[in-house]
């Protein structure tokens, strides 16, 4: 039984390997609670407990063996470049709820810590090869091996190739997908009390991208169908040192690199992180963990069609220090934890994000929980410097000669922070050896969360065209309730069952009336209702069958219809070393809808798809 005081759900490799997912973003449909919708063939809106409001859900912070994959320019995640071998994971922790007492600005919704296997857990080869109608081709290869006792090293490539989605007439959206990705990992047991991590990867990706965007110089409503460009790499290395039984320390850096080439506006990143981390036992009661960081981002923006930032580039520090201490209250029954981060930002300042965790385990069978925090979304580029042209009626749209009408959007430079203060509590409960009972509910408070602030409109006669000027700003608070449950149980011993359900509502509060995606207090773009059964049966002959069924309430403020989908896995080992598996996704449309991109006037639909992969172990 779990002690831990937050709503956490952890994702297996098994998991992921029966899942027939392809991509991490897909995966995250595993985990309750999580808001996963498919935008086009390469882009999803992703979050925990809400706000995926736009294609960043800007509350939500991603890490990947301590490294962040937090855009600091849009204030999101693009997980299109996260593609990283599934073979090579061994576990991702979901995290619902804030957690930026230990990792920081951003973890205020949710964080999600995928965790990659150490090189000797990876010895020999791997093989993968997928192909299917959606899935056009995708092959990978790995190979890890000792350079001695005590080094281990492996090193992987990968290539995929997906199609295109569709329009809701069935037609191509043009969002093909084609990308390379090569990494290694090397980790080095140097001795008993030093171990050394050294790991790093490049890519290079062509997606294709569609939609309407309004050309700075005139009025003409640009149909664009075009490429985007990506490419990027990273290192990280780690040094964990153990002192003794009770204490360890653990110091990280990494660099990383971006190139994002489109027609919205081209993009040029690098970060430099540096982490350091004490963990410490004062007796039989308390259990520190203490550290600092510091990390610079530096990019520059070309302006593109429609989208600029002013000042073009920018150099972002910051710095942080934190410390929480867990303290045993009475022994394998009642334990607190108290936790504070500090930390200074150059857009926003000095920031605070304490943690308040309370653990009641009455029985080894169940236990209890309850948490209370704050937490900060720091301002992006976007928040702060962007200028955008955007479509909202074509020339003519509003009648015979009528000219074009255009919001012209702009940052503020004196943006917030957004804050929130949370109550989280949840039960869990095993009153079966074989079933497991998890249950959680919050209470959201959000102060100064982002808005769009529409002024008076007004008419140019060069270019002819309508303006609405819109401004960014923190207009708006917010509550948010609900909760999620999930029931694990074991129906026999080849045989094992899962169920979930989530719930949740948000309401804005505040000046409503300023931003129309706001005006009736409540927004439809997370669904209300979710749930998913799931069914894992090993069969004779080493055959298994894995069955999904997801239910996801309707979008009502972005007109996506509640839906109901099925997916299906079947596997076969005819020996250790090799797996067959033909899988079906989205089995009960042809194509549906999940999610309304801003930028296209066409929604993107997505298809039912079926592939089989094949898995070579040597």
């Amino acid at each position: 039984m779990s002690a831990s005081a937050a709503a956490v759900y952890v994702i297996t490799n098994d998991d992921l390997r029966r899942s027939g997912a392809t991509t991490l973003a897909e995966a995250m449909r595993l985990a309750p609670g999580m808001q996963v919708s498919r935008v086009n063939g390469h882009v999803w809106a992703l979050s925990a407990r809400g706000f995926a409001d736009n294609i960043y859900a800007n509350k939500l912070l991603v890490l990947m063996d301590g490294r962040t994959l937090y855009n600091p320019a849009s204030a999101g995640v693009e997980w299109e470049l996260q593609n990283t071998l599934f073979e090579d994971i061994e576990r991702i922790e979901v995290i619902r709820g804030p957690g930026a007492a230990l990792w920081g600005s951003n973890a205020v919704n949710g964080v999600i810590n995928i965790i990659t296997k150490e090189s000797k857990d990876t010895q020999g080869g791997l093989v993968t090869v997928t192909g299917g109608n959606e899935e056009h081709g995708s092959a990978s290869v790995r190979y890890g091996g000792r350079i001695n006792k005590a080094l281990a090293i492996r090193g992987y490539a990968k290539f995929e190739n997906r199609d295109d989605q569709a329009l809701a007439n069935g037609d191509d959206a043009f969002d093909e997908t084609k990308s390379g990705q090569a990494g290694f990992r090397m980790d080095w047991d140097a001795t008993r009390e030093n171990i050394f991590t050294l790991q790093g990867d490049a890519y290079y990706g062509q997606v294709g991208n569609s939609g309407d965007v309004v050309r700075r110089a005139d009025t003409a409503f640009l149909k664009y169908v075009d490429d985007e460009r990506i490419s990027g790499a990273n290192i990280l290395g780690r040094w964990t040192h153990t002192f003794n039984e009770t204490s360890s320390m653990q110091f990280q850096a990494f660099y990383d690199r971006l190139v994002q080439t489109d027609r919205k506006a081209d993009e040029l990143r690098d970060t430099y992180d540096f982490d350091f981390q004490h963990n410490l036992s004062v007796g039989d009661r308390h259990e520190i963990v203490w550290g600092a960081g510091y990390r610079l981002v530096s990019d520059f923006f070309e302006k593109g069609d429609f989208v600029s930032y002013d000042p073009a580039h920018r150099v972002l520090n910051t710095a942080n220090g934190f410390a929480q201490d867990s303290i045993t209250l009475l022994p394998e029954k009642v334990k607190l934890s108290l936790g504070m981060k500090l930390e200074f930002n150059d857009l926003s300042g000095f920031e605070y994000q304490p943690d308040l965790r309370f653990t009641w385990t009455p029985t080894p069978w169940q236990s209890v929980w309850m948490s209370f925090a704050r937490a900060v979304r720091t301002p992006a580029r976007l928040d702060h410097d962007v200028v955008a042209n955007l479509p909202a009626a074509p020339p003519g749209a509003l009648g015979q000669g009528a000219p074009g009408v255009v919001a012209l959007l702009k940052g503020d430079s004196n943006f917030e922070s957004e804050k929130l203060y949370s109550i989280d509590a949840g039960y869990r409960v095993q009153p079966h050896k074989k079933v497991s009972i998890d249950l959680a509910a919050f209470y959201y408070t959000y102060k100064d969360i982002r808005s769009l602030e529409l002024g008076a409109p007004f008419n140019e006669t060069a270019p002819d065209r309508t303006v609405i000027p819109a401004g960014v700003g923190n207009q708006l608070d917010a509550r948010s309730y609900g909760g999620e449950a999930v029931i694990s149980g074991q129906a026999t011993e080849w045989w094992r069952l899962q169920a979930q359900y989530s719930f949740m509502r948000r309401q804005y509060t505040g000046n409503t009336s300023s931003d129309p995606a706001t005006s009736n207090g409540e927004t439809g773009r997370h669904p209300r209702h979710q749930a998913a059964l799931r069914s894992f049966m090993n069969l004779p002959h080493n055959v298994e069958l894995d069955l999904t069924l997801r239910f996801v309430d309707e979008l009502s403020e972005i007109d996506v219809p509640a839906y109901l989908e099925g997916d299906i896995r079947v596997g076969w080992r005819p020996a250790d070393r090799f797996e067959f598996s033909l899988v079906g996704q989205n089995l009960f449309d042809s194509h549906h809808p999940e999610w309304v991109s801003e930028f296209a006037v066409d929604r993107t639909e997505v298809q039912r798809s079926v592939f089989l992969k094949f898995t070579m172990k040597f």
